[in-house]
């Protein structure tokens, strides 16, 4: 499950999967395009369920802040 969102120059993303073990983990990333500065976390979330209500708080933390949220497909 993959989600990205831009604001001008600056862009976040994350990205859900589940390991080889069964964890699931959430990786979010963000930067500035222009200044290329980024940084990369890994959160090993407690269950799906727990990681898709953290998803979900993401989605309203970054509509709040301004960030528009970018189709993967659509680029």
């Amino acid at each position: 499950m993959l989600y990205r969102w831009r604001k001008n120059q600056q862009y976040f993303v994350a990205h859900l999967s589940q390991d080889l073990f069964g964890d699931w983990i959430l990786t979010r990333s963000w930067g500035d395009s222009e200044k290329e500065r980024s940084q990369c976390r890994h959160e090993v979330m407690p269950s799906h369920a727990d990681a898709l209500k953290r998803l979900a708080e993401l989605r309203r933390r970054q509509q709040r802040k301004g960030f528009i949220e970018v189709n993967p497909l659509c680029g």
